[in-house]
């Protein structure tokens, strides 16, 4: 709790950091008193304001230009943390001259004791606002990332790790509007910058303790307080990228310490379809896969690296570079034009070279063997055919041909596999070969040579194990061995129990996110819902309402609506017949409200609440049924007014 606590007092201190860079038609909420600001500086108008902090908008008379102004509230002492972390801020950016990093102008303290940075003012919009926008072309995207990661180049150069690299972080100035136009990206607050010396500890916490970042864009290191380096700086760009191609977080969750728990654990969900050709979305998704690697060793060394893969990325989309993007255009003398021209040759050449070496004749016609190159090393080969299994899915080839093709990929590289995380892998991936043709046996052998890789010398097993038990669950079930599948799913569930109450020994093998391993909520929701219809329908009541209760309990949070009422009606008879009547009665009259109440209602939730009404009609309580009309009533209104909202936004 102190940690999300921590997190949210860092969040309200950086929402004026913010708002350095505004839209010009934008109205700030009005303020009653000017904030004081330093001597030689006229007050203009409130650009935002934080729990900790206010950013004002001022012109400077003596060299006659417009400032941003952050002013620390209720602080006349220089020996606060705030106030000290505002000096760091000053202390890291005075060390960087760059067109991507915004420039700080003066820092002092007012006549009350506030300390202040004066920045150059920034007229624009976050790239977070970009996105909500959803107005840029992919192309866009590639090249404000591009001076992303020109702005950490520098910044890592000069010895210093962000921390804290968002979307509210970075601004599109310069005559950003909302269609998309912009001439400038800047990266601003360095609140929480460390400096890296060799031998230092630039660790995820500030000096009393307190964890610092923003947990959706956080690495697993830093997640878990342990040294870092420029390259969970890189780890948050590529959340970004995730987002901003996707439109949606890499992980989100109800709390900052869920969130933070999947970005140590879970594997990210695969990119979805994006467009602009096969050959793209095969570079790309390796290109994001590979920077959001658990382990820092996986992901990109440097900023530079980043670019350059990035860069092979954006030249295989299938579209043009929209003319509304300004393209930096650099000033190069004949010599750097030469050289230049010289080197893309090289990487042109190189490309080739590269395309060339495949370890097998490959078919061009068909996406998911492209991409079979021969790759640097052994986790890369394997990230390779996970990528192109997953194109072969989206495509339904799931054939015996398909598998024997993948099978005959992952037996080249077996006799070279060292690390446990990539047996791990290379069983995982023969588990889901199998599971297309439904060789059940050869996925249960699969998926048991899996928890074999998860056994560590103390006898513990990774957390990758509980996935592997409740797929074995899963599978016996379906195949009527209901007693071994118990076994399974239960060991998965204790699993999972004791990560929850014993997190600080949670062990994993951090496995890259083209696995797909699950240990998430919506994992454990399936899991307990399995052992529960298991124990309900072998009539061991007792053991079936513990694990619908757990299962529900946690369902609540989530919008599987038909999974949700179905457990709900199979409770409902389990309390029928050890309660009475009148108790199933009222337990489906309160899951009926808490339907019509959820958060996000469909045509779907209609659907489901008819399901619950037809059940009421069979068992003939009529005066539940009437009680029920009137429910359903308000729930189709609820439906309607958002299906017609949805369509004014469409509009």
């Amino acid at each position: 709790m102190r940690e999300a606590q921590d997190i949210k007092n860092d969040q309200a201190e950086s929402d004026a950091d913010e708002t350095l860079a505004l839209q010009r038609n934008r109205s700030p909420a009005p303020s009653s008193d000017p904030p004081q600001l330093p001597a030689g500086f006229q007050f203009i108008e409130v650009l935002g304001e934080g729990g900790a902090s206010i950013v004002s908008k001022a012109f400077e008379a003596r060299l006659q230009q417009t400032v941003a102004i952050k002013v620390l509230k209720d602080c006349d002492s220089p020996e606060t943390d705030l106030s000290r972390k505002l000096m760091r801020e000053s202390r890291a950016i005075a060390k960087l001259d760059h067109p991507n990093i915004v420039k700080l102008f003066q820092v002092g303290y007012t006549p009350t004791g506030a300390p202040y940075l004066v920045y150059e003012f920034l007229s624009g919009l976050t790239l977070e606002q970009a996105m909500k926008n959803d107005t840029l072309h992919p192309a866009e995207y590639f090249v404000i990332f591009d001076e992303i990661l020109k702005g950490l180049s520098h910044i890592h150069n000069s010895g210093l790790v962000h921390r804290d690299i968002k979307p509210s972080n970075v601004i599109l100035t310069h005559g950003a509007t909302v269609t998309g136009a912009y001439s400038g990206v800047k990266i601003l607050d360095f609140g929480i910058a460390k400096e890296v010396f060799e031998g230092d500890d630039p660790t995820a916490t500030t000096s009393s303790g307190s964890l610092v970042g923003s947990p959706p864009y956080m690495s697993p290191e830093q997640c878990q307080r342990k040294k870092l380096d420029g390259r969970s700086d890189l780890y948050a760009v590529a959340c970004m990228l995730y987002e901003a191609l996707s439109k949606k977080r890499v992980f989100s969750g109800n709390t900052p310490m869920d969130i933070m728990y999947k970005q140590i654990h879970e594997a990210p969900p695969p990119l979805p379809e994006l467009g602009g050709g096969p050959a793209f979305q095969s570079a790309i998704s390796t290109l994001i896969s590979q920077a959001l690697s658990k382990n820092p060793e996986g992901r990109p060394s440097s900023a530079a690296e980043f670019r350059t893969l990035l860069y092979a990325a954006a030249n295989l989309h299938s579209d043009a570079v929209p003319s509304r993007i300004s393209m930096p255009k650099a000033k190069l003398s004949q010599p750097m034009l030469v050289a230049a021209a010289f080197l893309s040759a090289l990487l042109l050449l190189g490309y080739g070279i590269f395309r060339t070496q495949s370890n097998q004749v490959l078919d061009k016609k068909i996406p998911w063997k492209k991409t079979n190159v021969r790759a640097l090393s052994i986790s890369s080969q394997i990230k390779a055919i996970s990528s192109d299994m997953k194109v072969a899915e989206n495509h339904n080839a799931k054939s015996q041909a398909e598998v024997d093709f993948f099978l005959k990929r992952i037996d080249e590289i077996t006799p070279q596999l060292k690390s446990p995380a990539d047996r791990f892998a290379v069983h995982f991936l023969r588990a889901k070969l199998y599971e297309w043709t439904g060789q059940w046996t050869n996925v249960i052998d699969e998926k048991t040579k899996c928890i074999e890789c998860c056994q560590r010398p103390d006898g513990k097993l990774c957390i990758e194990a509980a996935d592997c038990f409740y797929e074995i669950g899963r599978v016996l079930r379906d195949m009527k061995m209901f007693k071994q599948a118990k076994e399974f799913l239960t060991k998965a569930k204790q699993m999972l129990h004791a990560r929850d109450t014993d997190y600080d020994n949670v062990v994993s093998l951090n496995l890259p996110q083209e696995y797909n391993v699950r240990l998430g909520p919506d994992f454990e929701h399936r899991n307990l819902n399995l052992l529960a219809d298991i124990y309900y329908n072998e009539g061991d009541f007792k053991h079936a309402r513990e694990n619908y209760e757990s299962f529900l309990g946690r369902l609540d949070q989530f919008n599987r609506v038909e999974e949700y009422m179905e457990a709900r009606l199979r409770l409902s008879e389990i309390i029928e017949k050890e309660d009475g009547t009148a108790a199933a009665k009222a337990y489906l009259f309160d899951s009926a409200l808490r339907l019509s109440r959820y958060r996000y209602v469909t045509d779907e939730s209609v659907r489901v609440f008819d399901r619950l009404v037809e059940h009421c009609k069979t068992k003939h309580w009529d005066s539940v049924v009437r009680q029920l009309e009137l429910v359903r009533k308000a729930l189709v209104q609820r439906v309607q007014h958002r299906n017609s909202q949805m369509k004014l936004q469409l509009k």
